[in-house]
C-alpha cells in the first residue's frame, strides 16, 4: 500500500434496497412514463415536490396532515377521517403499472384503509390504482387494486395481515387486466392476484396520500407512509426485474434504506499506530429521472 493512497468508500450497494443510480429498478423508471418518485421522509413539510419528470405542480392538503417523527425517520401522516393530500394527475393504468410504497402500519382493522392512490373522476365505482389494508368488510390484510375502467371489473391481491407499528415494503406489479399475472410482494413474500380487468381504461387524474381519492374521497388512512414511487414500464417486466422488486421489499423492511449515502472518500495510510477518526458525511442522494443524475 502506498503511504497516503486514497480509496473511495462506496457507502451504497451494500443492499438491493438503496434506489441509487445504478439499481436495476430505477433504470426501468428512467425508461418508463408516467413516473413519478418520492421521498416523504426527507421533506419538511407536508407540500411536497415531485422528484420524477411528470406532472411537477404541487399536492392539496385537505384537513390537517403533518410529518411525523418515527425510528425511521419522518414520514407523511394523516387522521385516518379527514386529512389527506391529493394532486391532479393524468395516469392512464393499463396495460402495464407499477406502484412501490412504504408506510407503518396503524390500526389494523377489517375497516378499508389506503396509503397511497390514483383514482378516477367517477363519484361511483371509479377506476383506481391503491395500497392499502382491509376490505370494508371481514378482512384485515394488506390488500392492493386496480380497475381500470370506471364501472368495470377490479383485479385484488391480497397480502399478510399486517402489524400495528410494523413497516412494509410492497411493491405492486399489475402485469395485465388478469389477476393471475399480476403479483403483490410484501416485505420479501409474494401473493397472487385474483379477478380480472377491463382492456379499456379511464384516465385516473387524482393522486392521493392518506386516502383514495376519485369524485368522491374515502377509506382513509393513519398510517405513516415514508415513501412511493409508480410508473409504466414499455415492456412486462421479465424475471429479472421482477426478482428486483421482491428484493427491494425485503431489504427495505429491513432496514429502511433506499436511497444511496453520500459518497466520500476516506484517507488510508499503511503502518500501524494509532488512526485518524473518520466522519462519515450523513445525507442522501435521489435518482434525477430526467437527467439520470443523482442528486442531493
Amino acid at each position: 500500500m502506498i503511504l497516503g493512497q486514497q480509496f473511495p468508500v462506496e457507502l451504497a450497494l451494500l443492499d438491493r434496497g438503496r434506489l441509487n443510480d445504478s439499481h436495476p429498478i430505477v433504470r426501468q423508471m428512467r425508461q418508463a412514463t408516467s413516473a413519478a418518485f418520492w421521498d416523504f421522509s426527507s421533506q419538511v413539510r407536508p407540500a411536497l415536490t415531485l422528484l420524477g419528470p411528470n406532472y411537477p405542480g404541487p399536492w392539496s392538503t385537505v384537513g390537517a396532515p403533518q410529518l411525523k417523527a418515527t425510528r425511521w425517520g419522518p414520514g407523511f401522516t394523516a387522521n385516518g377521517s379527514t386529512d389527506y393530500i391529493v394532486r391532479a394527475v393524468g395516469v392512464n393504468p393499463a396495460p402495464v403499472i407499477i406502484v412501490l410504497c412504504v408506510w407503518i402500519q396503524h390500526e389494523v382493522s377489517t375497516a378499508a384503509k389506503i396509503h397511497y392512490a390514483l383514482g378516477s373522476g367517477a363519484v361511483a365505482n371509479g377506476a383506481y390504482v391503491y395500497v392499502g389494508s382491509g376490505n370494508g368488510v371481514a378482512d384485515s390484510r394488506i390488500r392492493v387494486g386496480h380497475r381500470t375502467l370506471d364501472g368495470g371489473g377490479n383485479i385484488e391481491i391480497f397480502g399478510p395481515t399486517p402489524e400495528e407499528g410494523k413497516l412494509y415494503a410492497t411493491a405492486s406489479i399489475f402485469a395485465s387486466n388478469t389477476g393471475g399475472s399480476c403479483t403483490l410482494y410484501v416485505n420479501g413474500e409474494g401473493y397472487a392476484g385474483i379477478n380480472s380487468t377491463d382492456a379499456t381504461t379511464t384516465t385516473l387524474v387524482n393522486e392521493s396520500v392518506g386516502a383514495l381519492s376519485r369524485g368522491t374521497t374515502g377509506q382513509f388512512s393513519p398510517s405513516t407512509v415514508l415513501f412511493a414511487a409508480r410508473y409504466k414500464p414499455t415492456a412486462t417486466p421479465d424475471q429479472s426485474i421482477v426478482r428486483e422488486l421482491n428484493n427491494w421489499t425485503r431489504e427495505v423492511s429491513r432496514t429502511f434504506s433506499i436511497f444511496e449515502s453520500k459518497r466520500i472518500w476516506v484517507p488510508m495510510s499503511a503502518g500501524g499506530g494509532s488512526t485518524g477518526a473518520v466522519s462519515l458525511i450523513h445525507g442522501l442522494t435521489r435518482p434525477n429521472l430526467t437527467s439520470g443524475r443523482l442528486v442531493a
